[in-house]
């Protein structure tokens, strides 16, 4: 990947993982693949409104986890602007039939659409879109005068349980989706937030992509573990990888064309979440290793364990351990990374 395109709803979605409240119901999802951006792209723009032209980024509100990433690596986000000074217009025909295709929608998805709006009218966001979007003059991108007085926006906002401004709020995101399509570029990938491309708008087509050939993608790794991790580590971790696989050549090669022990050592050297091979469950059990790592906090010693219960709780362990037991030299035999499963094309 070169210069792909983020939009700030993304970000924000990863962000409401580190913070105390609502998180967004695609959170983890997008963790997952930012982190796959992060690790393998030159640079990454990052969409950004901004109240006119002559706006100053830098002086604007933004995610403090775009922020940390820009501390930590400085080179490798970089803002792509557009100014909400003047509101955009669809002619009252498409804006109508847009909104029916929202709305089918939001009635399929209530409680998504629900816990969305509530994590977007969080101070920390609202105060993001009063300072790049809310003007005196119009509250949203687009000028939605003619919705408001549409009966079919009080219907929704009354099935839905929500006041119809958050409902224009969410409308006018996905509004926004061909607009940051078209900032991206015909030849660039896009991590769009996945509200906006719910539904298709009219006059669009899906078109599906191929998705970046990369020798090793870590988005289902930071989908299962990145709500453990605090905001801290979760940028330094991709600050790690990112250097981790420039070191070990990854991003100059395709998928398979590397040796699965590369793979092993890049996971431990950043110390990715292992898990026990299947054929070391039981031995690390009787070694008593488990306990110590924490993997299994309801199991003693091995000698506590009687009867069946040693085999019930096998079964239930899925045999994933913590971060720390990635660095624990003597116990490598035993552990296995997800990402190992892309060696073996080679093999």
């Amino acid at each position: 990947m070169h210069n792909p395109l983020v939009d700030i709803s993304t970000i924000n979605a990863i962000e409401s993982l580190y913070r105390h409240g609502v998180r967004d119901p695609w959170a983890k999802q997008l963790a997952g693949e930012f982190a796959d951006l992060c690790i393998y792209s030159d640079t990454i723009r990052y969409s950004i409104t901004v109240p006119n032209a002559n706006s100053d980024v830098q002086l604007l509100e933004r995610p403090s986890l775009l922020l940390d990433f820009i501390k930590r690596d400085s080179g490798l986000l970089v803002p792509a602007t557009r100014s909400t000074a003047d509101p955009l217009k669809l002619k009252d025909e498409y804006l109508i039939e847009c909104f029916n295709r929202f709305a089918a929608w939001a009635r399929s998805n209530k409680n998504t659409l629900r816990k969305w709006i509530s994590l977007h009218n969080e101070d920390w966001i609202q105060k993001q879109y009063i300072a790049r979007v809310k003007h005196e003059k119009h509250e949203w991108s687009f000028s939605l005068e003619a919705l408001l007085r549409e009966p079919e926006l009080a219907t929704l906002a009354k099935e839905l349980g929500v006041v119809q401004h958050d409902i224009c709020y969410a409308f006018d995101l996905v509004l926004r989706y061909p607009l940051y399509g078209e900032l991206a570029g015909t030849n660039e990938h896009y991590l769009n937030h996945p509200i906006r491309d719910a539904f298709l708008l009219p006059t669009m087509k899906r078109e599906e992509g191929k998705p970046p050939s990369l020798a090793v993608s870590f988005k289902d790794t930071f989908r299962q573990f990145s709500d453990k991790l605090s905001q801290d580590d979760y940028t330094v971790l991709l600050h790690e990888l990112r250097g981790a696989v420039h070191d070990y050549g990854l991003h100059l090669v395709g998928p398979g064309e590397f040796d699965k022990e590369i793979v092993r050592e890049l996971a431990a050297k950043v110390a990715l979440p292992p898990r026990l091979r299947a054929s070391g469950k039981l031995a690390a059990i009787g070694a008593g290793i488990i306990g110590s790592l924490g993997a299994i906090p309801i199991l003693g010693p091995f000698t506590a364990v009687v009867g069946g219960v040693l085999s019930v709780s096998i079964a239930l362990w899925s045999g994933r351990l913590p971060r720390t037991a990635a660095r624990v030299r003597w116990l490598k035999w035993a552990l296995e990374w997800d990402i190992e499963e892309q060696a073996e094309k080679r093999e």
